[in-house]
């Protein structure tokens, strides 16, 4: 019957995936680790301490990359086998707390974060893919900034429309080419050749808003550049 051959469709393209998802995770995890042990190579043999130590910081680097791809994985693991756990939560207070996780960043001070509250009642949500939601995309609108923008900004509202909550996140940093707002939530993609990290955080942030029962959408900003990312999610579960 038809929900039969559903059933078989959809099996069939995440056994397609999952082959990819193996195939790109173990090239991505090879390269910073090759290049560290070529690393650790030339540096058991240079008499230069300057040097030696140039070697010591790039080895960190490789190995900062490892540690990206293996936390994302840790991740991605999370959010498609763990249960949900729906309860009342501030989303709001969670966002504004999740940005100032962030101070850390180089251009974090150079960039106006506003989160304007528009709920119309309460909100609820598995706390923990709440939080890897917006962990990724406030990441993301930081990474992808432009901090010598007069103005640079990332603004967050939190509404309801249609029977549904929706947090909308509009920034104006240096956004997403055109062709790729559909493409940037498959695995290991990434849209620019500036991105940094695993390549993994929006495929993440899929996983996380369907496990919600929701849906995410990418679009230019409207009169100028940047993105804006629109989430919704059930009013109940």
């Amino acid at each position: 019957n038809e929900r039969l051959r559903n059933s078989e469709t959809q099996l069939l393209d995440s056994n397609k995936e999952l082959q990819a998802f193996i195939y790109k995770a173990s090239h991505d995890l090879k390269g910073p680790l090759v290049s560290a042990q070529s690393l650790v190579e030339l540096a058991r043999h240079e008499t230069d301490p300057q040097t030696a130590a140039e070697y010591l910081s790039m080895i960190d680097v490789s190995l900062q990359k490892l540690d990206n791809i293996l936390f994302s994985l840790h991740e991605l693991s999370v959010v498609r086998q763990g249960t949900l756990s729906i309860v009342k939560t501030d989303a709001a207070a969670m966002i504004k707390k999740i940005i100032s996780e962030f101070r850390g960043y180089l251009t974090y001070d150079k960039i106006r974060f506003t989160v304007e509250d528009k709920l119309q009642g309460d909100f609820y949500t598995d706390e923990i893919l709440f939080q890897t939601i917006l962990r990724n995309l406030v990441e993301n609108s930081i990474k992808y900034s432009k901090p010598d923008e007069a103005d640079s900004f990332v603004n967050i509202v939190l509404s309801g429309e249609d029977r549904r909550h929706v947090i909308r996140i509009t920034d104006n940093g240096i956004g997403i080419p055109d062709g790729f707002h559909e493409k940037i939530f498959d695995v290991f993609v990434r849209a620019t050749d500036s991105a940094k990290g695993s390549g993994l955080g929006l495929y993440i942030v899929k996983n996380a808003v369907v496990k919600l029962k929701g849906t995410i959408e990418v679009s230019n900003r409207a009169g100028g550049r940047g993105s804006v990312f629109t989430i919704s999610f059930p009013l109940t579960y």
